[in-house]
């Protein structure tokens, strides 16, 4: 691990998060619509 400031580590941190938190919304919604299409709710 490098040697940052506060701040840019922080901001990094946030980063990894927000990054985190994209990918498992895809994730989720891929599993909800293939849920939904084994249920038959959306039309697939």
């Amino acid at each position: 691990m490098l040697f940052m400031t506060v701040g840019d580590s922080k901001s990094a941190i946030d980063e990894q998060r927000e990054l985190q938190k994209k990918k498992m919304r895809r994730r989720k919604r891929r599993w909800f619509y293939s849920l939904y299409k084994v249920e038959g709710v959306v039309e697939g």
